[in-house]
This record gives C-alpha cells, structure tokens and sequence, in this order.
C-alpha cells in the first residue's frame, strides 16, 4: 500500500484560539470516549481498546498481576474474531493484489478504524466472552435473548482478573465526565497478550501476517501522532503533548474536535481525504492525538506508549527506526 508523509504544519493561528477559555462544560459524549488497548493477541495487535462497559457490574475481580492466558486461548480469540469480523464496514474494501489477508474463504484488508471500529466491528469482546462464559452469564442472569451490541466488555476483566477501571474512578462504572482506566490492565496485556509474530491460527495465517495486512496502519498512526505530541512545541517551552492537554482537558465539543485538524499532515495515506473519507470515519492521526490526551487526562499514557512500543518491537521494528 503506498503512502506519503509529509512534515506537519503549523497552525499558531488556530492554537492561539483554542488557548482561550472554553465556555461551556465538558460533552459526556467526549469524554466518555472508549479507550483503544492493544489487542495483540485478540486480534488488534496494534491498537488498545479498554472500552466503556455496556452491561452494569462485572464479577468478582482479585487484586494482583492479574490471570496468564495461553497460547490456545489467545488463538481462540483470534479465529473467532477473524471468523466473524464484519469487513463491509470500516475496512479497505478495495486492496491491491495480494495485500488482503485470505483466511480460509474470507478476505479481511487493512482496519480503517479506531477505538469505536474496534469496539463495534471486530467483535472480539463478544469472543472473549465466548472464551470465559460471561455472555452465558448475562444472558442467563438477565433472561435476555441476545447480547449487547458489541459484546459484554465484562469478558475482559473475566479474561485478565482485574478491573477496567483505577481506584480513582470510585466504582466500576463509566463516568459522563473523565475515565481513569486500570494501568495494571494496560500492562498486563502487555505482559499476556502479545503472541509471537511467527505463530500461527489453525495453521493458516501467522500473528505476523494479520499484524502486517490488517492492523499495521492503526499502530503506526498511534506511534507517529505520539512522537509528533512528545517533540517540544515552537510555540513555548514545554512539549505539544503539554500544551495540547491543557486545551483539551478545558474544550468543549467543538474545541476537542478542532484539534483533531491540527494533525493532518502527520500521517497521509489512501484512505483519507474528502474523496475517499467525507464523514472522517477513517482512523487519522487526529484521532489519534485525541486518543493520546484521554490517555493523558487518566495517566495511563506510559503503560499504553509501553504497550505498544513493546508491541512494535516484534512485529514492526523498522517503524521504531524511522527518523
């Protein structure tokens, strides 16, 4: 797949507007955005995606590094996912010759998708709920006839043993203003959920294959936003990363969704752009800066920048060499 990247643009203009004091109050919607977790294993290699619970309370969670997961139970996960992705939306539907994944009679492309495609699309928190029994639980307990839409995100912590969420967040329930999610879950599927990239599923694709054709675009847009955040500012003495955070921990709607435009020229590539993307739907690496100030507004964005440097160097280690 070709691609260009070209240096990012200055806009002091537009920052010096955004420096402005907001005049209304933080958007529930905004703030209550799903958080992207690497699914290594679960099939997202690239991304993390702690997402905000659909069913009320999750079980009994110990405290501790948390539960191990095998290789055969990282493998279920993966099959299921790969069986049951919905590749007509947020998926290159047109790839050229030979850079689709061809797992059994099905052909997935390249993930165009950030947190909420992984939450709705992939279906791989309904697949771990297979794996650990809590769709079984809910829907017995309940007396529901089907799930919720995107699965039950209470399989993650059934999987892993721990909470979704930090002591700070006073409760396991998502919250209509900020989310502090567990940094002990981030790290340990850093610790679990990273197979080896020359593994393979049911003896047909390798880690390293669905890495390379399906979610390798999502992990370098994470990596390269988060490096252009971390460079210090032209503008002051502190880095973007700084200066941003402050605006989007204050913005309303409008403010947070403008900064996303400040990005543009970080990662350029086929799949964006108003011909091909009007509605940016499209994972950019304005949706990935907004990503990394939520992780910045929990204090998670050590753990997830560990996550996924540990991620890269297996699967992409020449995108850690980039100058």
């Amino acid at each position: 797949m070709s691609q260009q990247f070209e240096q990012p643009r200055q806009k002091s203009s537009f920052l010096a507007r955004l420096a402005r004091p907001a005049k209304s109050r933080l958007i529930g919607g905004i703030a209550n955005r799903t958080m992207e977790w690497g699914i290594a294993a679960t099939l997202m290699v690239s991304v993390l995606a702690t997402i905000v619970p659909a069913f009320a309370q999750g079980p009994a969670q110990r405290k501790g590094p948390g539960k191990a997961v095998s290789p055969r139970e990282i493998a279920f996960i993966t099959r299921c996912t790969l069986q049951n992705v919905d590749t007509q939306w947020i998926f290159d539907k047109t790839p050229p010759p030979g850079e689709a994944l061809q797992f059994g009679r099905r052909q997935i492309g390249m993930f165009l998708g950030g947190a909420q495609g992984a939450r709705y699309s992939l279906g791989f928190v309904k697949c771990i709920g297979e794996l650990t029994g809590t769709n079984w639980r809910f829907l017995s307990e309940t007396g529901r006839k089907q799930l919720y839409f995107g699965g039950l995100v209470e399989s993650i912590s059934d999987l892993s043993g721990l909470p979704i969420y930090s002591s700070k967040q006073g409760g396991q329930k998502a919250s209509s203003e900020v989310n502090y999610y567990n940094p002990a879950l981030i790290r340990w599927a850093r610790q679990n959920l990273i197979p080896g990239p020359r593994e393979k599923i049911v003896g047909l694709v390798s880690y390293q294959e669905i890495y390379d054709k399906v979610f390798s675009r999502s992990a370098r847009i994470l990596y390269r936003t988060d490096r252009f955040l971390r460079e210090k500012n032209p503008e002051n003495k502190g880095t973007r990363f700084e200066t941003y955070l402050k605006i989007y921990s204050k913005g309303d709607y409008a403010v947070r969704t403008g900064i996303r435009t400040e990005f543009d020229a970080v990662y350029k590539d086929r799949h964006l752009g108003p011909d091909v993307d009007p509605y940016n739907y499209n994972f950019s690496a304005g949706h990935a800066a907004t990503f990394w100030l939520r992780r910045g507004m929990d204090d998670t964005v050590q753990e997830v920048r560990a996550l996924l440097a540990a991620v890269l160097r297996q699967y992409d280690p020449a995108e850690l060499k980039r100058p």
